[in-house]
């Protein structure tokens, strides 16, 4: 018989051990906990200065184009039917209800967008984490892939310019929490999860149509996620494809139904989408893993196209390439990932189509890929799609007990190298976003208003503001009419006022382009009483200049209410130029219409909108430029 010695370590109680390693063990849970804590609190530091950042970010800049455009389509209109219709953009009643209630309320104010941004940003924060918690397991890539989800560049722009954090980043979070809410209904079958699910759907679709994807993404999770439900599993994935899917058709109806963007303009084709998407997969997308794309390429203010150094692009594959290599290499790694890779890809697949059709068809260039705000949500599902590879390989090498010190210190490496590169793709932007000069534009509108003395005429926006190709019909009046409606009218009797470079309020200076040869005598053109038109041919057409504006001299012989069209050199007959046209008393009157875009005036068109009881005189007829005098 043997003894162990008093002084000899006692043997481990192996039934012990084996007890205390049990997963339903209190002590094991304790464990478990407690090396997760630090992963946990990472998360939430991330999330909260993500919230920090983007808060910072919206604060010192201001609106800036479609912000501005927005609301001015909403000046003097009523909730309905405004948020239905989409002056030839698109379907978005959400986010057009945004635009309603700021232009009402606080018409070209900013801190309505940056306290709606900075909610955007908490809310996709929180969903960040609910999302890498359900689709990864390794704790360290959790961190990574909210680290990538919060902070890829692609999110830079898109949060600036808010009318694009409305319709991308909020969408983004109610498909991401459509698509948390729709894995536990697939798991547990609770009715109450789904009817949030299709909620969260709905009203994404409100602000973007992006979100028709969701039903794509219903389908893919019913593939992947695993359940004890059997056959209910299927019927449940068939109960959330079926109102999803209504949903869309509904959507899909009123937008056929509508005078909405149909990208008529596109002209796609499969080698022209092969190099637009794959410049922006290289050149845009893989970069930003690595922190890209550190440089913007100057534009218009801060505009949103990337710069990316070839280096940067370079070393971002390189390491793509190296990471491949080690996932090709452990078994098993790339089956693990497969459900994330799935799900992301019946996402970013339809919306990779609509955005190429959309935006990347209609342009010639290549480098219109490089603008990071089209494809921010594709950006953020393929960050979550190279988390899941990083988990799934870190968990198969973990249980195989295979470590290699050499590739921990690269990827440790590379992910100091991502944060200093991120941070400076955030700062570079901000930094030039902090200098837009439309926010003192507006302060010096706002202020130049209150002070008028005389009625404000239409005028060409500085490109800073509003650029000429982006919206060529968009004046200064679009501006002067949020914030004081009464300044603007196309009756236009006594002294003017230009809106200058910078916002204040000075004196004209009128250019003459075209006139029309007016009849001698007291009245010159004829309108008699009881007629309701009249043509006033140009003695030659008149080239179109930005801001341009038909005047013509009036003379009413009692109250009459008058419009303005014009004829192009190619006969075609524009739209009524004045929508509301304000009484004229009776005498004498200058009438005031903006040129459509790109006409050149041959003729004017003059409707007497009411009776024409007593006769309206034309006393003369020009095509002007006016210009800020100093």
């Amino acid at each position: 018989m043997t003894t162990t010695p008093p002084d000899a370590p006692a043997a481990p109680d192996t039934r012990r051990a084996a007890h205390a390693s049990a997963p339903g063990d209190p002590l094991a849970v304790l464990v478990r906990r407690a090396a997760a804590a630090p992963w946990d609190t990472a998360l939430w530091v991330l999330a909260g200065v993500h919230v920090l950042a983007v808060a910072v970010l919206t604060a010192g800049g201001g609106l800036f184009v479609d912000d501005l455009r927005a609301q001015a389509y909403a000046a003097g209109r009523t909730w309905w039917p405004f948020v239905v219709e989409s002056n030839g953009t698109h379907l978005a009643p959400g986010a057009r209800t945004v635009d309603w209630l700021m232009a009402s309320y606080a018409p070209l104010s900013h801190w309505p967008a940056v306290v709606v941004t900075v909610l955007v940003a908490a809310g996709y924060a929180l969903t960040v984490l609910t999302v890498v918690r359900l689709a990864l397991r390794d704790p360290a890539a959790r961190v990574l892939g909210a680290g990538w989800m919060l902070f890829v560049a692609a999110l830079v722009p898109t949060y600036a310019w808010f009318r694009q954090a409305l319709t991308t980043m909020l969408p983004l979070t109610l498909v991401l929490l459509a698509g948390v809410l729709l894995v536990r209904w697939l798991r547990d079958g609770d009715r109450r999860i789904l009817v949030g699910a299709v909620a969260a759907h709905a009203v994404a679709l409100t602000f973007s149509e992006r979100a028709l994807a969701v039903p794509v993404v219903v389908a893919a999770l019913v593939l992947v996620v695993r359940t004890p439900a059997g056959r209910r599993q299927w019927r449940r994935g068939a109960a959330a494809v079926v109102p999803t899917a209504a949903a869309n058709l509904v959507f899909l109806a009123a937008y056929a139904g509508g005078d909405f963007d149909r990208a008529e303009r596109a002209t796609p084709g499969v080698l022209d989408a092969a190099v637009k998407v794959g410049r922006w997969v290289a050149v845009d997308l893989v970069p930003q893993l690595l922190g890209g794309p550190v440089s913007w390429r100057p534009g218009i203010g801060a505009y949103s196209l990337a710069d990316t150094p070839t280096v940067l692009v370079v070393v971002a594959w390189a390491l793509l390439a190296g990471g491949l290599v080690a996932l090709a290499r452990t078994p098993g790694a790339l089956r693990s990932a497969r459900p994330v890779l799935l799900v992301a890809l019946a996402y970013a697949v339809p919306v990779l189509t609509m955005v190429y059709v959309g935006r990347l068809a209609v342009v010639d260039t290549v480098e219109a890929s490089d603008d990071l705000r089209l494809l921010p949500d594709v950006t953020v599902v393929t960050a979550l799609s190279v988390a899941a590879l990083v988990d799934a390989t870190r968990r198969a090498r973990a249980g195989s007990g295979r470590r290699s010190g050499r590739a921990r210190r690269l990827v440790a490496g590379a992910v100091v190298l991502a944060v200093v590169l991120g941070g400076l793709s955030w700062v570079r932007f901000g930094t030039a976003w902090h200098r837009s000069t439309v926010p003192g534009y507006l302060d010096a509108l706002r202020t130049g208003l209150g002070d008028r003395s005389g009625q404000v005429l239409p005028g060409t926006v500085p490109t800073d503001v509003v650029p000429g190709w982006v919206d060529p019909a968009f004046t200064t009046a679009s501006l002067v009419r949020l914030l004081d409606p009464d300044a603007v009218s196309s009756a236009f009797d006594g002294p003017g006022v230009v809106v200058d470079a910078s916002g204040d309020l000075v004196e004209p200076r009128f250019g003459t382009v075209a006139s029309a040869s007016v009849p001698d005598g007291f009245c010159g053109y004829v309108v008699p009483a009881g007629e309701r038109s009249l043509r006033i041919p140009l003695d030659e057409a008149a080239p179109y200049f930005r801001g341009s504006l038909v005047q013509l001299g009036i003379l009413v012989g009692d109250a009459e209410r008058l419009g303005v069209r014009v004829v192009g050199r190619d006969g075609t007959v524009s739209p009524p130029l004045v929508p509301d046209p304000p009484e004229l008393l009776r005498g004498p009157h200058r009438v005031l219409a903006e040129v459509p875009p790109d006409v050149a005036v041959s003729e004017v068109l003059l409707d007497v909108v009411t009776g024409n009881t007593d006769g309206v005189c034309v006393t003369s007829a020009q095509v002007l430029t006016v210009e800020a005098a100093s």
